[in-house]
């Protein structure tokens, strides 16, 4: 994999989703693909701007809903497709629910699918009023069963056919707080395992040379006081992105007050935790926490390699101000209106 994402249906990339829908089978493992078979000329002059058409909520057949097709692209190239139906309808509760998708046959069992679905669960919280996402998948395909439980979901009832999941709102069972002492195993498991697996402790704080988590939880303490000494580390406010329903902490996100401002904001989430839009929901709540203290704008960087961290920035609306070099690393600099 080079860089994956998805891009709506467009007409400027005609010829190669053309190609895309025309080799991918009519009906397989329950994804139907109604347009195999097509010419190009049906293609581009009805298809497509059908796509697009009932993507906006135009021209519906009865009882249809809005939906939008993503391609998931690989570089310059499609390798799977990804549907968002935008709101429930009887039948589709009762069926195939809000998200449906196939990935060409030579690129399957190399993640893709896994990918594909964790950025389409993102954007579909940012389109579907409900508060779980619905999908089903075949009893025959346990690779697609796999990967929507990689991704958050959990098996809600079966059929004979068919097994019927759901992916909760991830907000919805979250909640940011200051650090507390009953936090103090989770923030011991939560260090060692970025130390197994030698990742970067960002948004931390001190946390990498406290072995005891509660000293850690008093730093973070006397960081948050007005005035606190750069010998402590300077004046700070430590989050723990936790979730309600077992205290398990999921990430942490920092705000640095007399850091340069590039560097004031820094996050992380745990490494078991990645790939459902908490690092994203942590810095929209930091962001409301800041607008609170009557500031207005805020500045964030991270490195070109870390394309995760990039797409949550700029999904909370990030817009590139700069690029720099940090000790011999290069940055992106992006501004956040507040």
């Amino acid at each position: 994999m080079k860089k994956v994402y998805l891009k709506e249906a467009n007409m400027e990339d005609v010829q190669k989703e053309y190609e895309f829908i025309t080799q991918l089978p009519e009906d397989e493992n329950g994804f139907t693909n109604k347009d195999y078979g097509c010419t190009y000329e049906e293609f581009e002059k009805k298809i497509l701007p059908g796509y697009i058409d009932k993507s906006n909520g135009i021209n519906l057949s009865p009882g249809h809903v809005p939906g939008t097709e993503y391609f998931l692209w690989d570089g310059d190239t499609i390798v799977g497709l990804f549907r968002i139906r935008h709101h429930l309808c009887e039948a589709l509760a009762n069926g195939a629910g809000h998200i449906g998708y196939g990935i060409k046959k030579e690129y399957r069992g190399k993640g893709y699918a896994n990918e594909g679905l964790r950025l389409t669960i993102e954007k579909a919280w940012d389109i579907i009023p409900e508060d779980e996402i619905y999908m089903s998948v075949h009893k025959d395909n346990p690779a697609s069963l796999k990967t929507q439980l990689k991704n958050g979901a959990y098996i809600h009832h079966e059929d004979d056919e068919e097994f019927f999941t759901r992916v909760k709102r991830p907000e919805a069972d979250l909640k940011l707080v200051e650090a507390e002492d009953k936090y103090a195993d989770e923030i011991s498991a939560y260090r060692q395992e970025f130390l197994d697996c030698e990742d970067h402790m960002d948004g931390c704080g001190s946390l990498r040379k406290y072995e005891n988590p509660l000293e850690y939880i008093e730093n973070c303490r006397q960081r948050a006081a007005e005035g606190a000494s750069t010998e402590i580390g300077g004046h700070a406010q430590q989050f723990f992105c936790i979730r309600k329903s077992d205290d398990h902490l999921i990430g942490m996100i920092q705000y640095r007050y007399e850091a340069d401002p590039k560097f004031q904001i820094g996050y992380s989430v745990r490494p078991c935790d990645r790939g459902h839009g908490y690092a994203k929901w942590m810095l929209k709540e930091l962001l409301l926490w800041l607008k609170q203290q009557g500031m207005e704008e805020a500045t964030i960087a991270c490195e070109p390699s870390n394309i995760a961290s990039e797409h949550v920035i700029l999904s909370c609306g990030g817009k590139l101000v700069e690029t720099c070099n940090y000790k011999g690393i290069e940055l992106r600099v992006y501004s956040l209106e507040i």
